[in-house]
């Protein structure tokens, strides 16, 4: 198991008789109560930048030993998400996620189970339809396609806990432990197996996270920056815009029957790749 595992394991919330239980840790607390960037379900609105206080924290979905990640820089909130969260089936499966629990769909979203919440519809119906879609015609098989995918992609969250957008300075959300904990993850765990060859990354935002960080490849010393120039046929960074949707359509299979994305492109090549 890796260090994220156990963090996430001995995940130690905050609880008190004014708020109750949360869905914050206790060292992130009081960083985030002080900059006034929480907020419970009784103030909440889709337009909030703050922290959900009583929304489940979604460090991962899938496989942490996945052959392929995705990293995103926070699971959002949309209108639907308290009631989403009430469902039993959901909740029991990001927990079994959490502790790395055996399953059929390691990225749960795309368990057929769930069916009608919006993880579900946000997933297997937006962000992968055109790769499904691409897949299916590979294989001859839509579950098979699913399966492929739920199998070997990983959604890494840089910050686990969840908001409708994003709207944290860096310098603040450093300091939190679920962004310590995946950062440690990335830099030791990602980054070294995509060096060796053994993983493909997909990036979205969040880089500004990593400057700092140094890596050695063939006995010369590489940033995080300099992982796409040296394997583009592993490493995806999006930019600008493309950030906030990170589009994962390959080419030709966007829902216009056009269009699609590099990220797309070589998730759909990774894929094909594996037995």
């Amino acid at each position: 198991m890796s260090r994220l595992t156990d963090f996430w394991k001995n995940f130690d919330v905050y609880s008190d008789d004014i708020v109750g239980k949360t869905s914050i840790a206790k060292q992130d607390y009081e960083i985030l109560r002080s900059q006034q960037l929480l907020v419970s379900q009784r103030e909440w609105n889709s337009d909030s930048t703050l922290f959900t206080i009583d929304l489940p924290s979604e460090p991962f979905v899938g496989d942490l030993d996945a052959p392929i990640y995705i990293m995103t820089l926070n699971p959002g909130a949309g209108d639907d998400e308290y009631e989403n969260w009430e469902n039993t089936t959901l909740q029991d499966l990001a927990n079994n996620c959490v502790v790395q629990g055996e399953t059929d769909y390691p990225f749960y979203y795309l368990n057929p189970v769930l069916i009608g919440t919006g993880g579900y519809d946000y997933w297997r119906n937006n962000r992968f339809s055109g790769l499904i879609k691409a897949l299916t015609e590979y294989y001859n098989s839509e579950d098979i396609a699913i399966k492929k995918i739920a199998n070997n992609v990983c959604d890494l969250e840089l910050c686990a806990y969840r908001s409708s957008k994003w709207d944290v300075s860096p310098k603040i959300a450093s300091k939190l432990s679920v962004v310590k904990a995946m950062k440690d993850f990335i830099v030791n765990v990602v980054v070294p197996g995509v060096i060796r060859g053994e993983k493909t990354f997909l990036v979205g935002r969040g880089r500004e996270y990593f400057k700092s960080e140094r890596f050695n490849y063939n006995g010369k010393i590489i940033t995080f920056d300099d992982l796409e120039t040296e394997f583009p046929d592993r490493v995806v960074f999006y930019h600008g815009q493309a950030c906030r949707a990170m589009s994962f359509n390959p080419y030709g299979y966007a829902k216009s029957g056009g269009g699609g994305t590099l990220g797309g492109q070589v998730l759909l090549e990774s894929l094909k790749k594996l037995p």
